[in-house]
């Protein structure tokens, strides 16, 4: 939906009953994918994996800032002054932060911490804890302050028990624009932006015509070839 890793690779769609398979495989061949296909049985083989896929991040294993565990971050927040920052994006944040988190990012962190007292520690944290582990890595040595990392991020956090809470930061600024909000992620004026996007979506099959660079493959009645188009009817 989003990126294939590989340019030209041979792409191999899978659910769990077909039907999403083979509509966006059609699509990614009308598109100019030469290789997709889509695998029969979906689901069905028993040999199957659980969770998120394993992700291996270069330098994360050698980051030296010191991680805390979910118990041992709520024991510094509980105990003495502290300051919580968030690398997640508007929408990640929105969803569920550590209570007291402001949002910040790679670039402005270190400006952020020129305001924190002397005595005041400094918690990091993301989604999964990986891009905190590598930001605190970076922004503490150009700092010259030590910043703990939450291990495991907040989903740790959320997995020990403790609260989240939900909500934008209102004194984010200029992060508040890092990501684009679909019409009912707004928080205000849905109803504009709902109508604004349709009207964009209707207009993109003449917006297409006008171009007249951009052709899709269209599969005939037999389903068995596909043949160029240079119009999308």
């Amino acid at each position: 939906d989003e990126f294939v890793g590989v340019r030209n690779a041979r792409l191999v769609l899978i659910d769990d009953t077909g039907v999403r398979a083979a509509m966006t495989a059609s699509w990614l061949i009308q598109m100019g994918w030469d290789e997709v296909y889509v695998l029969e049985g979906g689901l069905e083989n028993d040999d199957l994996e659980i969770g998120k896929p394993p992700r291996k991040v270069l330098g994360l294993e050698e980051t030296r800032s010191p991680k805390l565990s979910a118990e041992q971050a709520n024991q510094m927040i509980t105990g003495g002054s502290v300051s919580i920052f968030d690398l997640a994006d508007s929408l990640e944040f929105r969803e569920g932060h550590l209570p007291g988190a402001k949002r910040t990012s790679r670039s402005i962190l270190a400006k952020q911490l020129e305001n924190q007292t002397e005595e005041s520690q400094v918690l990091l944290t993301s989604p999964d804890g990986a891009f905190a582990s590598l930001t605190a890595e970076d922004v503490g040595h150009k700092a010259g302050k030590t910043i703990s990392v939450l291990d495991g991020g907040v989903e740790a956090w959320r997995l020990a028990g403790y609260t989240l809470e939900q909500g934008d930061d209102l004194d984010a600024g200029e992060l508040s624009e890092d990501v684009w909000y679909k019409p009912y992620q707004r928080t205000d004026a849905i109803d504009e932006a709902m109508k604004a996007y349709l009207t964009w979506e209707v207009a993109l099959v003449e917006q297409i015509e006008r171009d007249g660079t951009t052709n899709f493959k269209r599969f005939d009645s037999s389903n068995e070839k596909v043949r160029e188009e240079s119009n999308t009817k």
